[in-house]
């Protein structure tokens, strides 16, 4: 699955995009959702392969996600274990809300 994050407006062109970019890809997206949030846009996109990470946050970049969420989600990747269970499960979430504490 691959998830991106808008902030703000939808992105114009945004199917257009979509599909030059799977076509020059090879691959055909089984489905895609899009969901209105508090600030934006979240959209999920259903694939018939599983991508390598890397490969997914490539992606995920070249069709605009949030640079801020793209480039955290380089940096859990690039800094845990590539064995690690929870880089393989917990590295490229979509988060409803944020929680923030004093400590922040």
């Amino acid at each position: 699955m691959l998830y991106l994050d808008f902030d703000g407006s939808f992105p114009k062109r945004f199917e257009q995009k979509l599909f030059f970019v799977f076509r020059t890809i090879r691959i055909t997206p089984v489905f895609w959702r899009i969901d209105r949030t508090a600030h934006g846009y979240h959209v999920i996109i259903g694939l018939p392969v599983a991508l390598e990470p890397f490969q997914a946050l490539a992606v995920q970049a070249i069709l605009g996600s949030d640079w801020r969420r793209e480039s955290l989600n380089w940096f859990r990747l690039y800094n845990m274990p590539a064995n690690s269970r929870l880089h393989l499960e917990n590295w490229n979430i979509l988060y409803e809300y944020k929680i923030y504490t004093d400590n922040c």
